[in-house]
């Protein structure tokens, strides 16, 4: 019985380090301190950083076409001079369809070029203008640091490199697409390394490539220093909807570096997206990865040809590649060894060993499904923003419970061997069925599986060699696995924990035969208990916590809208899909509400008093009938508004404004399509719309918006507690206007 015990102590202390690792997993991979004194050839952060501090000025928001951009791209202009370059602007006014939705995007332009060496085959990007609601000095401050510090070095060394600083990126790409649209300016770029943000700390992560990625890829690893990536990463983000610069410069045979900041969410895009928010340490990562991404792409010839490499770094200290059909064949053979073993063992429990880790998998991931939607059920708010540990908590408990009560049931009478051979062989097939969608997937399951099959055929004369080769693999998947959950915890938050549930659950799956060989003999039941006991706590604090923090705000703006046509007038205080905080639920009458008439989206919306406000307007200029459509031009007026949007019938083929073209799409009706324009140039705009010949007349909504909070909001904004901040957009004024068109 004392040995019972002493077995299950064993194991609870085992799961209790699994779950301490797992929990402090970001803190292993988090950048290296600032370098004191650095060589004439090494990335000065002190000095980026000095550099950054000058350029932003007062930090003000400094979006696209402004008056506060102006002043930050002469002090950018006057830095880069200092540093002996000679810049130059591409000053024009650009439109962009987007790509996923019937909508177009336009702004006047003014991208920044200037070159080290000559015949630069590289093009160094980053974007110099922020948000309406804060300084932008992480996104994408950063990057322009960056880039200036590492052109000194550049210069320095002779490499041969063009830096890009484009405009209107938080616009809408329009700067890049400009670049982009001009084949002189692409002409003989064969490398792209681009570098944004959306936080203000943590590591700087490679997250993005292209196809073929070996040139990028080893271009990347020649040189880093704590190397933040892995083709999972890549293989996610293309298919996600998210988009930088990258984006539009993309093209096939172009090898694409694509640099991130991924922690700090909470100051994205917010006036908290400051200098005194910006994290030197990764500044410093971020420099040193894009330097000696420049290095290795100024030194290393173009020569991969087709080849596509699966790739990894090992809790940042270390690097491992392989070509993605190379790392399919070690699954491959990993899975036909470890199933020629468990046929081989012929054990009467081996059934029961193969079915465990699969159960284990079911249950855990029911369970963390069950979890995700029952805790936001019982609450009105976001339920893991402000404290996101303790969902990581619940779901790390979760894996653990599934794996305790999957050995409870199945794993009585097999053995340890048995038991992790089996576990293996799931794990692989993990790897090798997922790899058919994410082709990079499978060099995070390759290493562990080929230290246990390693440790199968040594097995065959030391026996031994199974417990510890069955440690070892353990081991390195926690390694590759545990800053995986963490980083996946940045991107996608917990708004769907099944996703942070399935990437638990697999990543522990080489611990069950670790796990059952320390229990040995002893029962599972009281294990299980504890462990979803453990489960159930961090449900409950999840339930209770609070949504929001003063350390982690919850995006709220504060706007007034006037519809000045039925001269009616409210405010508006967020998305009403979360509750609102009670110092402003107790200001007004709010209540939920739409707030634009083709919005399927509900606001707070609370009455106002009316003031009169200038609102955009068209005035028609012209309505003919062409081959294409029937075209209207009309001259815009936006009467001191910031942006303007159009909403337009669903069936509306194209647009331009002053004289740049766009097409919203195909097959869009009856979805609404939108044409939004940004900045000064806007300004007596003259906007031609293509319809379809039989188009009837129409009405068109107008909305208007002017950044900066309405003084007749700003008892309201008092009212807004310090777990709440401007957000995108920030506060301001909108105007809500309609103008009907033959």
């Amino acid at each position: 019985m004392n040995a019972m015990r002493a077995s299950s102590g064993r194991t609870l202390l085992l799961m209790a380090l699994l779950l301490l690792a797992l929990m402090s997993a970001g803190v292993l991979i988090q950048p290296p301190p600032v370098r004191k004194d650095n060589s004439a050839a090494q990335f000065d952060a002190v000095a980026a950083q000095a550099r950054l501090v000058r350029i932003l000025g007062d930090q003000a928001p400094h979006p696209v076409d402004s008056a506060a951009e102006d002043a930050v791209r002469d002090r950018l202009l006057a830095e880069i001079r200092a540093l002996g370059f000679a810049p130059s602007v591409q000053d024009s006014f650009t439109c962009r369809s987007s790509a996923n939705a019937p909508a177009i995007s336009c702004a006047r332009v003014r991208n920044i070029e200037f070159q080290s060496g000559s015949a630069a085959k590289m093009l160094a990007v980053s974007h110099y203008d922020s948000v309406p609601a804060g300084p932008g000095a992480s996104d994408s401050g950063i990057g322009v640091a960056a880039w200036l510090e590492i052109a000194r070095i550049a210069k320095q060394e002779r490499l041969n490199a063009r830096f890009l600083l484009t405009d209107g990126e938080e616009a809408g790409l329009l700067g890049a697409d400009a670049f982009a649209r001009d084949p002189t300016r692409m002409k003989g770029v064969t490398h792209l390394i681009n570098i944004d943000a959306r936080g203000t700390k943590g590591p700087a992560l490679f997250f993005e490539t292209n196809g073929p990625n070996a040139d990028a890829v080893r271009a990347y690893a020649k040189d880093a220093q704590r190397p933040m990536t892995n083709s999972i990463m890549a293989d996610v983000y293309r298919l996600l909807p998210n988009s930088t610069d990258v984006s539009v410069l993309k093209r096939p045979g172009l090898d694409v570096i694509n640099i991130a900041l991924l922690d700090g969410f909470e100051n994205y895009h917010t006036p908290r997206d400051s200098l005194s928010n910006v994290d030197m340490r990764s500044l410093q990562h971020m420099g040193d990865s894009a330097l000696g991404a420049v290095r290795g792409f100024a030194t290393a010839p173009k020569n991969s040809g087709d080849v596509s490499l699966a790739y990894t770094d090992i809790a940042s200290r270390g690097f491992i590649a392989a070509p993605e059909w190379a790392a399919r064949f070690g699954l491959i053979a990993g899975i036909v060894i470890l199933g020629f073993f468990l046929l081989e063992r012929g054990a009467e429990k081996q059934w029961k060993a193969v079915a465990a880790p699969l159960v284990a998998v079911v249950v855990g991931l029911a369970i963390a499904f069950a979890g995700g939607a029952i805790v936001p059920a019982l609450r009105a708010d976001t339920y893991w923003f402000a404290h996101p540990e303790i969902s990581r908590f619940w779901i790390i408990a979760v894996a653990l419970a599934g794996l305790c009560l999957s050995l409870m049931r199945f794993g009585s009478g097999a053995s340890a061997a048995l038991i992790q051979s089996a576990a293996m062989l799931w794990f692989a097939a993990v790897g090798l069925v997922g790899s058919l969608a994410l082709p990079g997937l499978p060099i995070l399951f390759v290493p562990p599986v080929l230290i246990f099959c390693a440790g199968v055929i040594a097995a065959l004369r030391w026996q031994c060699a199974l417990r510890w080769s069955a440690l070892a693999s353990a081991i390195v998947a926690l390694l590759l696995w545990a800053p995986l959950l963490y980083l996946t915890e940045l991107a996608v938050g917990y708004d769907a924990p099944v996703i942070a549930g399935a990437l638990a659950v697999v990543m522990l799956l080489p611990w069950m035969g670790v796990m059952a060989d320390v229990q040995g003999e002893a029962p599972w039941r009281p294990i299980a208990a504890i462990v979803s006991g453990a489960a159930i706590v961090g449900l409950i604090a999840a339930a209770l916590a609070p949504g929001n923090s003063a350390a982690r705000p919850r995006a709220l703006n504060i706007n007034y809208v006037a519809d000045t046509e039925n001269r009616v007038a409210r405010f508006s205080a967020g998305l009403a899909d979360v509750a609102l905080p009670k110092t402003l639920k107790n200001a007004a009458s709010f209540k939920a509400a739409t707030l634009f008439a083709d919005d399927a989206q509900t606001y707070w919306i609370a009455p106002a008093p009316f003031e009169k406000i200038a609102a955009p307007h068209l005035t028609l200029l012209s309505n003919i009938q062409t081959s294409q459509g029937r075209v209207i031009r009309a001259r815009l007026a936006m009467n001191g508004a910031d942006s303007v949007t159009l909403t337009l019938p669903g069936d509306s083929i194209k647009a331009s404004v002053n004289g740049a073209e766009a097409w919203f799409g195909k097959a869009l009706s009856p979805s609404p399509a939108h044409l939004s324009c940004q900045g000064r140039a806007c300004d007596s705009a003259e906007i031609a719309l293509t319809l379809p010949k039989n188009a009837k007349p129409m009405t068109i909504g107008i909305v208007g918006r002017r950044f900066g909070a309405a003084p007749i909001a700003d008892a309201l904004i008092r009212q807004r507690p310090d777990s709440a901040i401007p957000y995108q957009n920030g506060d301001g004024v909108i105007t809500l206007g309609r103008e009907r068109l033959p």
